[in-house]
């Protein structure tokens, strides 16, 4: 995303690089029976070579149990926070908007 638009990531780095396997499928082993989930897809979101071990925030703003318990999000209020200085002047369609990835994707 950052080489497609003007984006500012807040929270905390991502758990990888842009390249990821995902689409778990559920598998049960035919001897003891246990149920395991196999990441079945690899998603190539970025250049192959990329070598970077997890995507870098613009604004740290890392969640602590005391945010959680109160239902707080201090990445979103980070990026409400950039998003209201940036449209400080902007017309309607040029507004910059807050985009929470939920768990386990990437924005």
């Amino acid at each position: 995303m950052r080489h497609l638009a003007d984006v500012v990531f807040a929270g905390e780095p991502s758990a990888s690089r842009g390249n990821v396997y995902g689409d778990s499928k559920k598998i049960v082993l035919p001897n003891s029976h246990l149920t395991v989930r196999v990441s079945s897809l690899y998603w190539q979101q970025s250049d192959p070579r990329d070598a970077r071990e997890f995507i870098p925030v613009t604004i740290p703003a890392p969640l602590t149990f005391g945010d959680y318990a109160a239902g707080r999000d201090p990445a979103l209020e980070a990026a409400e926070r950039v998003g209201r200085r940036r449209n400080s002047g902007r017309r309607g369609g040029d507004k910059v908007h807050a985009v929470k990835a939920g768990p386990g994707e990437q924005p």
